[in-house]
C-alpha cells in the first residue's frame, strides 16, 4: 500500500522477498525490478518480463508494458499465499522457459484444488488476487490488505473493528491509491450482451451442446471420424445443437478466452488436457467469438470440429493459422468473428513481441530435436558401414605398433558384419559387467538408451529387440568371460584378459545384470517413446511408404522387457496405456500392471480414475481379482469416486452376490445426477442383470420417461434389449405408435430413439410398419422424427427381406 501510494510497482514479491525481522516486523526487499508507473522509456525485457514465473502475473509474463500497475503486484501477493497455503507453487515448468509461458498463457487454478479445506472466505481472497483479467482482482494493494484484516477479525471473534498495523514509513504521508487504468485489449468483447445466471436457459442449452462435444472428442482421438461409436455422438451432438437452434433459430454463439468458451459472462466449456489448446490456439489466430445459425448440416459441424482438432505446429503451414484454416473451409452457417492481433499497439510493442517470438521459436526448435532425430534417423542405413569397415582397416595398416600386435588387431578387423555384432555384444556385456561391479553402470546404459531412442525413431523396432535378445543369450550361455581376453590378450600380454574375463556368472549375477540392462536400454522415457512409436501412423518420406510395422511382434517385446523391469516404469505404462489400440501390445503393458500390482495399488487406482471405462476396465478386473486388502480398498476408492463409470463398475465388482449388484445399481439408476444413472444402467447390461427387467419397462412407460435427457432415454432402452430382446422390441414398437393430436417435441424424441433402436435390432414386420407408419406426413408425426423414420426402415426391410417403394409400399 505505501511504496504503490508513490506510483512503485514491484514486480518481484514473492516469499524470498518477505522478510520478517527478529522483532516480528514484515519487510519486502529487492526492489531491483520495480519501476515507477509514470517513469516511461521503460522498455527493456528487464523492465517487463523479468521475474520470478511462478509468482508473476500473465500481463507481466507477457510483457505488456503498459498493462503493468499495482494490480500485478495483487497478483503475485494471491501467487504468494497460494504457495504458503496449500504447499505448490503456481506454473511449475520444466524450466524457466516453460515456466514463462504457462505464466502467460494459463490462468491460475482455483485455490480449492489443491486445499479445499480452506475456508471459502479464504480460498475467494485468493482466488479474486489471481484472476487472469485484472479489472477481475482487487483493484489495490489498500482494498487486499484491508479484506484480508477483516477475515483475521472474523477468525478471531468477529470484533467490528480491526486494528490497522502502522506502516514501518512513518515518513510517506497518507493519501488514497489512485485508480489503476484498464489494460489495452486489441478488440472490444464479442459478447455485448449484458449477463446472465448459470442458469439462464441459453447457458444450460449451449453447456448440453459442449457437453457432447466433451464426450465425442475422445472418441474422435481414439477411434478416428469413421468409428461407428464416433458417428453415435457426432449424431447426438449435432441433435443437441438442433434443439438448441430451435429454441433460438437466429443464432447460437459464444465468445471466446485463451482457456474457455463462455456466453454472456458464463463459462459454458473449459476443457481439459489434451482437448485445452483448442480455445487457446483460436484465440492466438484472433477468433474471439463463433457463431452457428439455423441451417447447419452435420457435415458443418463435423468440420468445424475437425479444424478445432488441428495442431497448428504439425497441421499447418508456418504462414497458417486455425482462424486461416475456418475461412478456407467455408461453412456457410458458421460466423466466426476474427480480429488482427497487431490491429492494435505502437512499434515498440511490436518489438517486444518479435523479441519475445524470437526466444519462443529457439524454444520450439530445441523441443523439435525429437522430430528432426526422427526424420534423420529414417533416412540413414542401420546396417553396417562397408566404408567404415574399410577404413578401419586401412587405420590398423599404419598402426604404430609391432608386427605381432597389428597382425591380431587386423585378424580381429578382417572379421564379417555377423561376427562383429557377436563381439558388440559380448563386449557390451563385459564391459556392463564391470560397470555394475564399480556401481556405475550408467556409464554404459546411458548411450545405450539413447541408441535405442534412435532406432525407435527410425522404427527398428526389430533391431532393438533383437539387441536385447543377443545380450540376454549371451548372459543366459555364460561363455563371455574371458572370450575377449583370450582372443586379445593372449597375442598382447594376456594382461587385458585377465583383467575383463572372469567377471559374469551364471545365475543370480546374470540375472541381475539382465534386468539392470534391460532397464538402463529401455528407460521409462524411452518405453513412453517405444509404445508412442509404434501406435504412430507414420506419414511417407519423398513419396515413399514406411516399411509396415508387425505390431504383434512388438508387443511380444514388450511383454520381455517388462519382464525385467520393476516398478520404475509403473509411471511410465499408466501414461501410455490410454493411448493403445493394439491387442498384443496393450496385453504387455496389462500384463506388467497385473504383476505390479501387489504394493502398488493406491497409485494405479489415482491415475486409473482419470480413464476412461474401456481403458479402466482390465485393471478393475485385476484389482477384483487380486482379492488382497489393498486392491479391495483400491475398488472402493473407485466406487466412491467421481467417475460415473467406474463407479458402478467398480460397485458390481465389489458386490459380494448377484441380488446385491442388482440393488446396488438399480439405486444409482434412480439417482438424481442423470450421468451416473446412465453409467448404471450400461453396468446392468454390462453384467447382464436380468432381474432389472422389470423396473427398466416401468421407467420407459413412465410419463416423465419423455423428459429424462436423450442420451438416458437411449441407454435405458439398450439396456433392456441386452437384458430382454424381444420384450425391449415390443415396448419400442408400442411407444413408437403412441401420439397425440399434434406432434409433441419430447415425446417425438423418444420415438426418435425408438426407431432407431429398431433400425438396429428389429427383425419382424411389426416393427417395420411402426416406422413406416411414424415417418408418414401426419399432423402428430414431427419433420425431425419423419427422417429419422425413413432411414430406421431401410435397415429392418433388409434384415426381412423386403423392398420399399417411392410410394412407401412394402414389397
Amino acid at each position: 500500500e505505501s511504496f504503490h501510494a508513490q506510483g512503485i510497482v514491484h514486480r518481484d514479491l514473492k516469499p524470498a522477498n518477505v522478510f520478517v525481522t527478529n522483532e516480528g516486523v514484515v519487510k519486502l526487499l529487492d526492489f531491483g525490478v520495480a519501476r515507477m508507473r509514470d517513469a516511461g522509456g521503460d522498455r527493456t525485457r528487464a523492465g517487463t518480463a523479468l521475474g520470478t514465473p511462478s509468482f508473476m502475473a500473465p500481463e507481466q509474463a507477457m510483457g505488456l508494458t503498459d498493462n503493468i500497475d499495482g494490480r500485478a503486484d495483487v497478483f503475485s501477493v494471491g501467487a504468494t499465499l497460494y504457495a504458503l497455503l496449500s504447499g505448490q507453487r503456481l506454473h511449475q515448468g520444466r524450466s524457466d522457459n516453460e515456466a514463462f509461458i504457462l505464466a502467460a498463457t494459463q490462468p491460475a487454478p482455483s485455490l480449492a484444488r489443491v486445499a479445499g479445506e480452506l475456508p471459502v472466505e479464504v480460498i475467494g481472497l485468493v482466488d479474486r488476487a489471481l484472476a487472469w483479467d485484472p479489472r477481475s482482482r482487487w483493484p489495490s494493494a489498500q482494498g487486499m490488505r484491508m479484506e484480508i484484516l477483516r477475515l483475521l477479525g472474523e477468525k478471531d471473534g468477529g470484533e467490528a473493528g480491526v486494528s490497522v498495523p502502522p506502516s514501518t514509513r512513518s515518513d510517506i504521508p497518507a493519501r488514497p491509491t489512485a485508480p489503476a487504468p484498464p489494460p489495452r485489449t486489441s478488440a472490444p468483447p464479442a459478447d455485448a450482451e449484458p449477463d446472465v445466471s448459470p442458469d439462464d436457459p441459453a447457458v444450460q442449452r449451449l453447456g448440453e451442446v459442449f457437453r457432447r462435444i466433451d464426450r465425442l472428442l475422445p472418441a474422435v482421438r481414439q477411434y478416428g471420424w469413421a468409428h461407428p461409436e464416433t458417428d453415435n455422438k457426432l449424431r447426438n451432438t449435432f441433435q443437441s445443437l438442433i434443439e438448441a437452434l430451435r429454441v433460438a433459430p437466429t443464432r447460437v454463439g459464444w465468445s471466446l478466452l485463451p482457456y474457455s468458451f463462455y456466453h454472456r459472462g458464463q463459462t459454458v466449456w473449459e476443457p481439459t488436457a489434451p482437448f485445452d489448446g483448442i480455445p487457446y490456439n483460436l484465440f492466438a489466430a484472433g477468433v474471439r467469438a463463433i457463431r452457428l445459425s439455423s441451417g447447419i448440416t452435420e457435415d458443418e459441424l463435423r468440420t468445424l470440429l475437425e479444424v478445432w482438432l488441428l495442431d497448428p505446429a504439425q497441421d499447418l503451414l508456418p504462414e497458417d493459422d486455425v482462424a486461416a484454416a475456418l475461412w478456407e473451409r467455408r461453412m456457410e452457417h458458421v460466423t466466426v468473428d476474427v480480429i488482427d492481433v497487431f490491429a492494435e499497439g505502437d512499434a515498440a510493442d511490436r518489438e517486444h513481441f518479435y523479441e519475445e517470438s524470437d526466444q519462443l521459436e529457439a524454444l520450439a526448435r530445441r523441443n523439435t530435436e525429437e522430430r528432426a532425430n526422427r526424420a534423420e534417423a529414417a533416412a540413414m542405413s542401420i546396417e553396417t558401414d562397408q566404408a567404415a569397415l574399410r577404413a578401419a582397416r586401412e587405420a590398423a595398416a599404419v598402426l604404430a605398433l609391432d608386427p605381432v600386435a597389428r597382425k591380431a588387431f587386423g585378424a580381429q578387423l578382417a572379421m564379417n558384419p555377423e561376427r562383429w555384432s557377436e563381439r558388440f555384444v559380448e563386449v557390451l556385456v563385459d564391459a556392463a559387467a564391470n560397470a555394475r561391479r564399480r556401481r556405475d553402470l550408467a556409464m554404459v546404459t546411458e548411450p545405450l538408451d539413447a541408441s535405442v531412442r534412435d532406432l525407435l525413431l527410425a522404427r527398428r523396432f526389430d533391431v532393438v529387440f533383437s539387441m536385447r535378445e543377443a545380450f540376454a543369450a549371451v548372459l543366459a550361455s555364460g561363455q563371455v568371460g574371458g572370450q575377449v581376453g583370450g582372443q586379445v590378450g593372449g597375442q598382447v600380454g594376456g594382461q587385458v584378459g585377465g583383467q575383463v574375463g572372469g567377471v559374469i556368472t551364471v545365475g543370480a549375477e546374470a540375472t541381475a545384470l539382465r534386468r539392470d540392462l534391460t532397464g538402463g536400454m529401455f528407460s521409462p522415457e524411452t518405453m513412453r517413446l517405444l509404445v508412442r512409436e509404434a501406435e504412430r501412423t507414420p506419414q511417407a518420406v519423398a513419396g515413399v511408404e514406411p516399411a509396415p510395422v508387425d505390431l504383434d511382434a512388438v508387443g511380444r517385446g514388450v511383454t520381455a522387457v517388462l519382464a525385467d523391469v520393476g516398478v520404475s516404469h509403473l509411471e511410465a505404462v499408466l501414461d501410455v496405456l490410454a493411448g493403445v489400440a493394439h491387442e498384443e501390445l496393450r496385453k504387455a503393458l496389462l500384463g506388467y500392471l497385473e504383476r505390479v500390482l501387489p504394493g502398488n495399488e493406491t497409485l494405479i487406482a489415482e491415475r486409473t480414475m482419470a480413464m476412461e471405462l474401456g481403458v479402466a476396465r482390465p485393471i478393475l478386473r485385476m484389482f477384483a481379482a487380486a482379492r488382497s486388502h489393498g486392491a479391495s480398498d483400491a475398488l472402493r476408492r473407485l466406487a466412491g469416486g467421481g467417475n460415473p463409470g467406474l463407479r458402478c463398475e467398480s460397485i458390481a465388482l465389489l458386490a459380494p452376490s448377484p441380488e446385491q449388484m442388482r440393488d446396488e445399481l438399480l439405486a444409482l439408476a434412480e439417482a438424481p445426477d442423470p450421468s451416473l444413472r446412465s453409467a448404471a444402467l450400461r453396468t446392468l447390461a454390462s453384467y447382464q442383470v436380468r432381474g432389472a427387467g422389470p423396473l427398466l419397462v416401468r421407467r420407459v412407460q413412465d410419463a416423465a420417461f419423455h423428459t429424462l435427457p436423450i442420451d438416458e432415454r437411449r441407454e435405458l432402452l439398450d439396456a433392456l434389449h441386452v437384458l430382454h430382446p424381444p420384450r425391449a422390441e415390443a415396448l419400442a414398437i408400442e411407444v413408437l405408435g403412441k401420439h397425440g393430436l399434434l406432434s409433441d417435441d419430447a415425446l417425438d424424441q423418444t420415438r426418435v430413439v425408438c426407431a432407431e433402436l429398431l433400425a438396429r435390432t428389429a427383425t419382424s414386420m411389426e416393427a417395420l410398419e411402426a416406422v413406416m407408419g411414424a415417418g408418414r406426413r401426419r399432423p402428430w408425426n414431427s419433420a425431425f422424427l419423419r427422417d429419422a423414420a425413413g432411414q430406421s426402415a431401410e435397415p429392418i426391410a433388409t434384415r426381412l427381406g423386403k423392398r420399399i417403394t417411392a410410394s412407401g409400399e412394402i414389397l
